[in-house]
């Protein structure tokens, strides 16, 4: 069941205290800590990183099926991303401990360092 399909979605720029945090469960962005966040965009290195038990995967920049992004989330943990190294259509796939899927994908960076980052979101209730 899809919860959300190709919502835009922009992480906040962090802060020198906060850091921007994408929510898959809530289907939320925010600032704050890492409560209940998958994905965190750290402030001191402009990285995103996966937390919170989440899976998270490199996938393809076309939409893919639930099973495949659960697949892709499953099989290759990227570890942390340098904002730098982001390209638009750059994307991913996660899985929360929830079990909330969500394919991700990368549309662009606002001003400033570290620049916000705008996404294309969409996610699934895992099957």
């Amino acid at each position: 069941m899809i919860k959300a399909d190709r919502v835009a979605i922009s992480l906040p720029k962090p802060d020198t205290y906060e850091p921007g945090k994408l929510d898959i469960d809530k289907i939320r962005t925010s600032r704050g800590g890492h409560d209940d966040a998958e994905l965190v965009y750290d402030s001191t290195w402009g990285q995103l990183k996966a937390d919170n038990d989440a899976f998270v995967g490199k996938s393809s920049p076309s939409r893919p099926s639930v099973e495949t992004c659960i697949q892709d989330a499953e099989r290759g943990a990227i570890g942390d991303l340098d904002n730098a190294s982001l390209r638009p259509g750059d994307a991913f796939c996660l899985v929360s401990a929830d079990e909330n899927v969500a394919w991700i994908r990368f549309v662009s960076k606002g001003s400033g360092s570290p620049p916000p980052l705008q996404f294309e979101l969409t996610v699934w209730q895992r099957p």
